[in-house]
């Protein structure tokens, strides 16, 4: 009996999805390669934006690491489409290259994603979007 028990919890498991949330085009990955933030300057700090369409009422999440090179200070800010910042992580301590923001948009809705280079020369961040 806790055979069957314990095969039928399994199946249910396996059949049922772990849950989706995040943009509507699924979980995205950008490579370092392909996400180059330009670096500070005297009129602040270098960004690279990207945007992207999440479902609302789901929880949604970026986390961006920059490339070690060195290691510099770096920011993940999120605006929604009328430019209101919805939630930002600076990198501090540590942890300078490394920040992440969760969030539950409450509305289908195109955010904005802005990172942020506050070093002297050029970051290639890993960018995870779910």
């Amino acid at each position: 009996m806790r055979r069957i028990i314990g095969a039928a919890g399994f199946a249910l498991l396996v059949l049922v999805p772990a849950g989706s949330g995040g943009p509507v085009g699924g979980p995205a990955y950008i490579h370092a390669k392909d996400f180059r933030v330009p670096q500070a300057d005297a009129e602040g700090p270098g960004e690279k934006a990207i945007s992207r369409r999440f479902v609302g009422g789901q929880r949604a999440c970026v986390i961006a690491i920059g490339d070690h090179e060195p290691v510099v200070e770096i920011e993940v800010a999120i605006y929604d489409s009328k430019r209101n910042l919805v939630t930002q992580d600076k990198g501090t301590g540590d942890m300078k290259d490394f920040v992440a923001v969760v969030w539950y948009p409450p509305r289908d809705e195109e955010y904005h994603i802005v990172i942020r280079n506050f070093g002297k020369a050029f970051n290639d961040c890993n960018v995870a979007i779910k």
